[in-house]
């Protein structure tokens, strides 16, 4: 049995993969968003504040040691395995999924061999009215 992210995360990662577009300002941005410290309880990495700002973004469950940056869709078409994509929307709706990864986490580990995995963010800042 296959989680739905799982059989198509190369798709899924990249449909966003927005990283070379030519205005620097829609550029697909990769980034850690929480990740468990040593005592395996997760902790937010992401500390600016995004408001103000409008976008689409996907948040994505990866190995707690893989890094979350721009060469993510590379590894996704490559060894296409521990990336899960779980929420894709607008920027407005990501904190509580955040919350929910935070809450849940302990039970995402008999996916990632009894280790807790990271969050990770993919963020295409766009006009709002595009994004929703």
């Amino acid at each position: 049995e296959r989680l739905l992210s799982e059989q198509s995360v190369e798709f899924i990662l990249g449909f966003l993969d927005k990283t070379a577009d030519n205005s620097p300002r829609y550029r697909t941005s990769v980034f850690d968003v929480s990740a468990p410290n040593a005592a395996g309880k997760p902790i937010r990495l992401i500390e600016e504040s995004l408001d103000g700002e409008s976008g689409l973004v996907c948040l994505f469950l990866a190995p707690h040691r893989s890094p979350c940056n721009r060469l993510t869709f590379e590894d996704a078409r490559e060894e296409k395995e521990g990336l899960y994509p779980v929420f894709i929307g607008h920027l407005m709706n990501v904190s509580a999924q955040i919350g929910k990864y935070e809450a849940d986490s302990e039970n995402l580990k008999a996916l990632y061999n009894g280790k807790i995995p990271k969050l990770c963010a993919t963020l295409t800042l766009m006009k709002e009215k595009t994004s929703m």
